[in-house]
C-alpha cells in the first residue's frame, strides 16, 4: 500500500488482531502522498459490513481519528498528518473553510450523515460529495453502499445518483469487512472495479480497489502476495509481538451444553428462553465471584432478534440482572442512549454496571468487546469463531468460558437463518474441538494445528455478475425504466424475503392526512430515527396496526423512494404488496411496537412505545397556535424576522401547511442551511442583487479546473472541465427562463435570483414547455459553439458534461427540440437542438464518451462539475 499505492486483495487474520486499523492506514497513506513521500492512493475509503452495529463501531473509530487530527493539543505526528491532509484540499471558498480535515460519512439507512467536528451526525444526502479532493472515510451497510455504486442509491433522487456512483467507483477503495457475510457484494465490487479500470487510467486516478477482510479464513480464501495474514512466526518467532501473542493464545475454553428444549424451527419456546437465561445468570455469577475485574459482563448471543428480546426480558425480570439489549434492528438513537446510560458497554473496556449484554448476530463480527464469558446458540462454525472472539479479547483473563447450547443430536432440519448442513458440520467441529481439550483461543481455532474450519454452504447457487449491458441499464437514471432492476441479485447473499429490510419511523403527526403527509416530506426521516425490520415482521406489525379498530390512527404513511411523496395507507393487503426492500414507512408515535427496542410481532400488551426524535439538528417544526401566528404574516421579510427571532439566528420558513384547526405547521431552517439543498441553489441565492450568469459560469469553470488540478487529472481534461463549467448554465440565457423562473425581466442575465423564498422558486414553472431543462439547451449551445473545435472528442465530452450537469440526459432528455430553443434570442440554438435531440446524435454523445472514459468515469467527471457548481452556489456567487 505505502510503496505501490494499491491495497492488498485480502486481509485474513484472527479476531482481535486490529483489522479495523485499515482506517488509520488509509489516513496515513494519504498524508504521505500529500507531502510527496508516497504514491497516489484513493482519497475515499468505504468500510462496508453486513452488520449495522459494526458500521457504527467503524464510524466511532473514524470519528476518534477525525477529532484527534483537529484537536488543538494534538501530538506532533498528528499535527504533521493534519497539515498534510489539509494540503490535499486547500479551501477554495467560504464553503470549505470550516470543514474537518478528515471527512467521515455514515451510510446505514435513511439519508447519509456527515460527521461534524463536534461528533454530531447531520443528515446531508449530497453535501458529502461537495469536495472530491478530501480524504474521506465512509462507513456503510452493503445495501446503502452497493446501491449507490450501481446508480440506484436507496433513498436517493434518480437525478442525483450518478454523483454517488462516480465518486464511489473512482479514486476510491472499499473494505468489504467480514467478507464471508457478503460474497455477492464482493463479487459486484470487483466487477465494477474491472469495468471502471480503463476509464480511470485515462483520467489518471485510481479505479475502485477492493479488499476483503475476514477472521474466518477457509480453503476458498485468497492466498498469495496480495494477502495480509498472521503467520506462525508472528506468534512464536524471534520477532513476535507480545500483545498480539497474548490476544491470540489467551485462555478460552468451550463447554457444550446439551439442550433438550432447543426448537426445531425458528421460534423459541418459553422453556428454551428460560434455559438460556438460567445458563447466562449462572455464568454471570461465576464470572463475578472468580475475579475482581471492574467489568465482568457476560454475553448472550442468539440467532434471532425476537429470542434476544425475550431472553433479555427474562434476565431482567426473573434474575434481577442489569441487562443491555443490542441488536442491529434498533434505532441508532436508542443505542446512543444506552451507551450514554452505561458508558463503555459497547467498547473493549466494558461497563462495570452491566451484568449481561444480550444480542443477536449484531455482536458476532467486528465489534470490539472483551466479555468475561458467553452463552451462545449453535450456529455455523464461521459464526461461532466470530462469537468466541468477543470473549477474553485482550487475553488478560485466565478462565474465560464459552457455553454453546447444542441439541442432543445433530440437527435434522434447517434452523433458519442457518441451513442444516452448516449446523451439522458445526456440531461435529465442536465435538472435535472438545476432544482436543476445548481450546477456543483465536490461534487455537486458526493456527496450523487447528481443526479445519467447515466451509459455510452458499445460500445461492451462483453469484450474479455485473456485465457491461447491466452497467448500461443501471446508469440510465434520468428517466424511469419500465421495470426497475432488482438490486438484491447484485448485493445480497440471501435472496429470501426474511433478509430484505425496510425502515419504520415513529412520528407525532397531525391528524389530517394531507397535513401529516406534507410534514413527512418536508422533514424526511434521518438514520438516527429509523427502526430497521425485515419485510416479514414489518408486514405483520403494520397489518395489525391497520386492523386495530382505531379510526383516528388506522393509517401508515409509505414514503416514496425519491422522498417527494408520502401516501397514507389504510388497507392491510395493499401495504403488504407495496412494502418492498428499502421501503420507508412512518406511523404515529402512540402505537405499541417494540420489545426491548426491537420491532416484533407480538401481543400489544407486552410491547412498548418508541419516543420520536425530538431535537433535529437542522430544523424546528412549529405547530398549532405558533404556526398559525407565523402563517398569518404575509410579508416575507417580516416572516423571516419572526423565524429568526424564534431560532436565535438568521432563519426562514422552509416549508409550511396552512389549514384550519390544529394541523397547521411550519418548518423553520437557518438561512445558511436552506442553500444546502442543491435544487434550490440552482435558482436561488442569498445575495440581494442576484448572481450574474457570466460571473457564475466563470467561477464554476475555475473551480472545476482547480478540482481537476488538485486531483492530478491530465491537462486535456482540465481544459474540458473548464469549458464544461463555462457552458453548464448557458441554457439560462433563454429569456423565458430569466422571466418566469428568475423573475428577471430587464436586468443583465442572472444565474440565481434572490426574489422569492426557496420553496416558491421550486414551484414556479410558468412560461416554459413542460419538463423544459436549461441543461438540455446548455448542451445544444455548447455543441454549437464548439462546432469548429479540431478535437471532436473534446466537443462531445464538453456537451455531455454541460447536458448532464444536473442528472438529466442519461441517456435521454424528456423531449426533443420543440420549444427548447428560441432562435430570435439565441441564434443557431434551434438548429443545434434539432441536430442533437431530433436524431440519435445525443445517444451517440453518451456512447462515445462512455467508450472513452467508461460509465463510471463519465459519472466521476459529472460529479466534479456538480461539485464545482454546488460549492460556488453555496458561497452565493
Amino acid at each position: 500500500m505505502i510503496t505501490e499505492g494499491v491495497w492488498p486483495r485480502a486481509i485474513t487474520a484472527p479476531t482481535g488482531t486490529g483489522k479495523s486499523n485499515v482506517v488509520d492506514v488509509h489516513v496515513f497513506a494519504n498524508a504521505l502522498n500529500a507531502v510527496g513521500q508516497g504514491p497516489r492512493v484513493p482519497r475515499r475509503l468505504a468500510v462496508v459490513v453486513n452488520r449495522r452495529a459494526i458500521v457504527d463501531q467503524h464510524l466511532v473509530h473514524a470519528a476518534e481519528i477525525q477529532q484527534a487530527l483537529d484537536a488543538p493539543d494534538r501530538p506532533e505526528i498528528l499535527a504533521a498528518v493534519q497539515a498534510a491532509l489539509a494540503g490535499l484540499a486547500e479551501p477554495l471558498g467560504s464553503s470549505h473553510g470550516d470543514a474537518p480535515t478528515l471527512s467521515v460519512v455514515s451510510m446505514r439507512g435513511g439519508q447519509p450523515s456527515l460527521l461534524e467536528p463536534e461528533g454530531v451526525q447531520r443528515a446531508s444526502s449530497r453535501e458529502w460529495l461537495d469536495d472530491p479532493r478530501r480524504c474521506m472515510v465512509i462507513c456503510a451497510t452493503p445495501d446503502m453502499w452497493g446501491s449507490r455504486l450501481l446508480f440506484r442509491g436507496y433513498g436517493t433522487a434518480p437525478l442525483a445518483r450518478p454523483r454517488d456512483a462516480g465518486l464511489l467507483a473512482l479514486d476510491a477503495a472499499v473494505i468489504v469487512d467480514e467478507a464471508h457475510l457478503s460474497h455477492q457484494l464482493l463479487t459486484t465490487a470487483r466487477d465494477v472495479s474491472a469495468l471502471s479500470h480503463a476509464g480511470a487510467a485515462r483520467l489518471d486516478v485510481p479505479a475502485l480497489q477492493v479488499v476483503s477482510t475476514t477472521a474466518t479464513a477457509t480453503n476458498s480464501t485468497p492466498v498469495g502476495d496480495q494477502v495480509v495474514t498472521v503467520e506462525a512466526r508472528d506468534i512464536d518467532g524471534d520477532g513476535r509481538d507480545p500483545e498480539l501473542r497474548r490476544r491470540l493464545v489467551g485462555t478460552k475454553s468451550i463447554k457444550r451444553i446439551i439442550s433438550a428444549s432447543q426448537p426445531a424451527s425458528k421460534k423459541a419456546g418459553a422453556a428454551y428462553v428460560n434455559e438460556i437465561a438460567e445458563r447466562a445468570a449462572a455464568l454471570r455469577h461465576e464470572a463475578g465471584t472468580a475475579r475482581s475485574d471492574a467489568a465482568c459482563t457476560i454475553g448472550v448471543i442468539v440467532n434471532h432478534v425476537a429470542t434476544a428480546a425475550q431472553v433479555a426480558d427474562r434476565l431482567r425480570k426473573f434474575h434481577g440482572l442489569t441487562v443491555v439489549t443490542w441488536v442491529g434492528r434498533m434505532r441508532p438513537m436508542d443505542v446512543e442512549e444506552m451507551g450514554a446510560a452505561y458508558p463503555g458497554v459497547f467498547t473493549v473496556e466494558g461497563s462495570p454496571t452491566v451484568d449481561a449484554l444480550v444480542t443477536s448476530q449484531t455482536a458476532e463480527v467486528g465489534v470490539d468487546l472483551d466479555l468475561a464469558g458467553m452463552v451462545t446458540e449453535l450456529a455455523p462454525a464461521s459464526a461461532l469463531v466470530q462469537r468466541f472472539g468477543r470473549v477474553n479479547r485482550r487475553g488478560r483473563r485466565t478462565d474465560a468460558v464459552v457455553e454453546v447450547m447444542v441439541p442432543p443430536a445433530p440437527p435434522s432440519t434447517d434452523r433458519m437463518p442457518y441451513l442444516r448442513d452448516d449446523l451439522v458440520a458445526s456440531y461435529v467441529w465442536l465435538q472435535e474441538i472438545a476432544a482436543r481439550g476445548g481450546d477456543a483461543s483465536p490461534w487455537g481455532l486458526s493456527g496450523p494445528t487447528a481443526p479445519p474450519l467447515p466451509v459455510t454452504k452458499p445460500s445461492r447457487l451462483a453469484w450474479s455478475r455485473v456485465r457491461p449491458s447491466d452497467a448500461d441499464l443501471l446508469s440510465s437514471t434520468s428517466l424511469p425504466l419500465f421495470q426497475e432492476p432488482d438490486l438484491a441479485f447484485w448485493l445480497r447473499d440471501d435472496l429470501t424475503a426474511e433478509t430484505a429490510m425496510v425502515g419504520v419511523v415513529v412520528r407525532t403527526l397531525p391528524i389530517d392526512d394531507a397535513s401529516a403527509a406534507a410534514l413527512i416530506v418536508a422533514t424526511l426521516p434521518v438514520d438516527r430515527e429509523i427502526l430497521p425490520a425485515t419485510i416479514t415482521t414489518a408486514r405483520a406489525v403494520l397489518e395489525r396496526l391497520i386492523g386495530s379498530g382505531r379510526d383516528d390512527h388506522e393509517r401508515i404513511f409509505l414514503v416514496a423512494a425519491d422522498g417527494k411523496t408520502a401516501s397514507p395507507q389504510r388497507d392491510g393487503d395493499a401495504i403488504s404488496t407495496q412494502l418492498t426492500p428499502g421501503a420507508m414507512v412512518v406511523v404515529d408515535a402512540d402505537h405499541r411496537l417494540v420489545l426491548e427496542g426491537v420491532l416484533v410481532d407480538d401481543v400489544p400488551g407486552r410491547l412498548a412505545r418508541l419516543k420520536p426524535l425530538e431535537d433535529h439538528p437542522e430544523y424546528v417544526v412549529l405547530g398549532g397556535a405558533d404556526a398559525e401566528d407565523l402563517l398569518a404574516v404575509t410579508d416575507g421579510e417580516e416572516q423571516d424576522e419572526l423565524a429568526s427571532e424564534r431560532l436565535g439566528m438568521p432563519s426562514t420558513v422552509a416549508a409550511s401547511f396552512d389549514t384550519e384547526g390544529d394541523d397547521a405547521w411550519v418548518v423553520l431552517v437557518p438561512k445558511d442551511a436552506v442553500l444546502k439543498d442543491e435544487s434550490i441553489r440552482q435558482e436561488l441565492t442569498a445575495s440581494s442583487q442576484g448572481v450574474h450568469l457570466e460571473d457564475h459560469c466563470r467561477d464554476v469553470a475555475e473551480r472545476a479546473q482547480r478540482l481537476g488540478i488538485d486531483l492530478g487529472l491530465p491537462g486535456d481534461l482540465l481544459a474540458v472541465l473548464y469549458a464544461a463549467g463555462i457552458w453548464h448554465d448557458a441554457g439560462k440565457r433563454d429569456r423565458r427562463f430569466q422571466k418566469y423562473r428568475l423573475l428577471n425581466t430587464t436586468g443583465p442575465l442572472l444565474a440565481k435570483s434572490s426574489q422569492r423564498p426557496a420553496w416558491k422558486v421550486r414551484r414556479e414553472r410558468g412560461g416554459l414547455p413542460p419538463a423544459w431543462r436549461h441543461e438540455q439547451l446548455s448542451a445544444a449551445l455548447a455543441w454549437l459553439a464548439l462546432s469548429g473545435d479540431l478535437d471532436e472528442s473534446r466537443r462531445v465530452l464538453v456537451a455531455r458534461l454541460a447536458g448532464t450537469s444536473h442528472g438529466w440526459g442519461r441517456p435521454f432528455f424528456p423531449h426533443g427540440s420543440v420549444g427548447l430553443a428560441d432562435d430570435t434570442e439565441l441564434p443557431g440554438s434551434l438548429a443545434a437542438s434539432r441536430a442533437l435531440f431530433d436524431s440519435t446524435a445525443w445517444h451517440d454523445v453518451i456512447e462515445t464518451t462512455e467508450a472513452l472514459y467508461g460509465i463510471w468515469g463519465c459519472a466521476y467527471l459529472e460529479a466534479l462539475v456538480r461539485a464545482a457548481d454546488g460549492t460556488v452556489s453555496k458561497e452565493g456567487h
